[in-house]
């Protein structure tokens, strides 16, 4: 069993040093970027929180009309909308966030993939994963920001609201059914006609 842990341990060793002996001429360069300040101070950044922000706005103000509209509704009924409502705009606002996310990463993601081929660098990773980086030649996020603020981003439309409001219970009046009744019939729509006779 020794002989067989001593034998491997030997053929890791070789396969080990082969492997270092065919990348030791072009050792892979790794830079970091700072994912976060890219995102707080880039112009695409700094656009979709303001996107975000109107969007929020909006669902605040739909939910104060909601609110309005239902006022004289039953306790039980507003609290059943106002829930369903608070849901609905939850999972939209989730959505949006997503979207926006997604747009700015897409473009952090191309202008950085542009700036590693121009630079012959082997990786970029983000800088949060770095434990400690003292050499500021790491460091490609100034380059990358500055092409990423030349960027436009867009964004899908704003959502639009449509508040349904609380159904006006109208008061029945015999008036009302007869008007409506004799509608009806003037239009042909008495209904099925029997052939019995």
């Amino acid at each position: 069993m020794k002989i067989l842990c001593a034998v491997l341990s030997v053929l890791l060793i070789v396969a080990l040093g082969y492997i270092f002996l065919q990348h030791r001429d072009a050792p892979e360069k790794i830079v970091l970027l700072d994912v976060e300040r890219i995102i707080a101070q880039s112009a695409p950044g700094k656009a979709g929180r303001e996107h975000l922000s109107i969007i929020d706005q909006r669902f605040q103000q739909g939910m104060e009309d909601l609110h309005r509209s239902y006022q004289n509704a039953p306790e039980e009924e507003q609290q059943r909308v106002f829930n369903n409502a608070e849901e609905t705009l939850f999972r939209q606002f989730s959505v949006e966030e997503r979207s926006v996310s997604d747009s700015l990463k897409k473009i952090i993601y191309e202008e950085a993939e542009k700036w590693r081929k121009a630079h012959n660098v082997g990786a970029i990773l983000p800088a949060q994963l770095a434990l400690v980086n003292s050499d500021k030649g790491l460091d490609c996020t100034d380059e990358i920001l500055a092409a990423v603020d030349q960027r436009k981003i867009t964004f899908a439309e704003l959502p639009v609201l449509q508040i349904n409001h609380s159904p006006a219970v109208a008061p029945y009046s015999p008036l009302t059914k007869k008007q409506t009744d004799e509608k009806t019939r003037a239009a042909g729509l008495d209904g099925p006609k029997s052939t019995d006779k």
